[in-house]
């Protein structure tokens, strides 16, 4: 997905925001720098997630930190496995447990700080999740979906945020019990509140999925020159891709990649127009 006027602002609030969690005596040094970048790279028509990258690794390298999100990125998954029975249950005691356990999946989306449309704050999560999980999906490829997910068939799962793991997991195992090989894609190094390995370690997913890979980068989404030869195969075999949340998706639209199952809830307008949706929707989608 190409940057858009109204991603600006929304990159310079992140941007103010991490600052704001590191050292507030840097913001101002930050902001410059992320001005510079973004005024140089603008005009040249960028990916959204390709831009807000080089945004990123100058706030990360000037505040002086690998990862500012790494106390909410506790917090989130605390807060995500405490909320963690009640997911079960509702898709223990549902007719479709896949259609339950995308739909978790996806409100677990809202476990993201510091953007319009997500927590502020980790203690949120167990209203918020009721309140997203009763919208249900405002948009549903379910049915080609569920096509992809025979036993045997391959998929390859990209992860989005940290706490959402934990409801993730939820829907590895309905994948599992289907008979599918899963391989699971984090992040290759920390960037905003994006899973890597030691993420998914903690959250027992190495032990749902088949294997665990990295992207081989702290890119936004991604960038497939840095994917492993193992990741690539793992792609090129697969009768399914599962994209979890925005970056992923702004990433994906770059590539040639298909087919791909987009899981995700509209947080802004511009990945909303994008993927063809109105903004603030539980959405499952084929492309």
């Amino acid at each position: 997905m190409r940057m858009t006027a109204e991603c600006v602002p929304c990159l310079l609030r992140r941007t103010l925001y991490e600052a704001r969690l590191v050292d507030r005596s840097k913001e101002d040094e930050v902001m410059a720098a992320a001005l510079e970048i973004m005024a140089a790279g603008f005009r040249d028509d960028p990916s959204s997630a390709g831009l807000a990258s080089e945004v990123h690794r100058s706030t990360y390298r000037i505040l002086g930190t690998d990862d500012p999100y790494v106390g909410y990125k506790r917090m989130a998954t605390d807060e995500a496995r405490a909320v963690l029975p009640l997911a079960r249950s509702l898709i223990n005691d549902s007719d479709d447990p896949l259609e339950t356990a995308v739909l978790i999946s996806i409100v677990g989306n809202v476990l993201e700080y510091g953007i319009e449309g997500a927590l502020s704050d980790p203690g949120q999560l167990e209203s918020r999740f009721r309140e997203v999980y009763s919208e249900g999906l405002g948009a549903s490829d379910l049915p080609s979906i569920r096509e992809r997910l025979k036993p045997g068939s391959s998929v390859v799962f990209f992860t989005d945020n940290c706490g959402e793991l934990i409801f993730d997991g939820l829907l590895l195992e309905v994948l599992r019990g289907m008979g599918v090989n899963l391989t699971l894609v984090v992040k290759g190094a920390p960037i905003l509140t994006d899973a890597t390995m030691d993420d998914a370690v903690e959250a027992g997913l190495d032990g749902i999925a088949d294997r665990v890979l990295t992207t081989g980068s702290d890119h936004v989404g991604f960038e497939p020159e840095t994917f492993s030869e193992e990741l690539v195969r793992a792609i090129e075999h697969s009768d399914l891709v599962i994209s979890k949340g925005m970056a992923n998706y702004e990433a994906f639209t770059e590539t040639d990649i298909s087919p791909v199952a987009f899981l995700l809830r509209t947080k802004c307008d511009p990945v909303a127009r994008s993927a063809g949706f109105e903004r603030d929707l539980n959405v499952a989608f084929m492309r």
